[in-house]
């Protein structure tokens, strides 16, 4: 129980700051994630992969960002 408390909370606290930003939270997610990895190129089914998600939602994401200056085409 406390883990799924704990879970929820992050999961606000990350839209929160996403909606801060201007973006989602799976946006801030993808972010993130590249952050992480410190690569430039990184491929987009390996943050799908990290993230567990298709590579297709990371794509139309991946996008929006660029589209919103958050993302300078760190996926390839």
């Amino acid at each position: 129980m406390g883990d799924q408390i704990n879970r929820r909370m992050s999961c606000d606290l990350r839209s929160y700051h996403a909606n801060a930003l201007g973006m989602t939270g799976p946006q801030m997610m993808i972010l993130m994630t590249l952050t992480e990895l410190e690569e430039d190129g990184v491929p987009v089914n390996a943050v799908a992969k990290l993230m567990r998600v298709e590579s297709g939602f990371i794509t139309k994401q991946s996008k929006e960002l660029e589209v919103s200056s958050s993302c300078a085409g760190n996926l390839t």
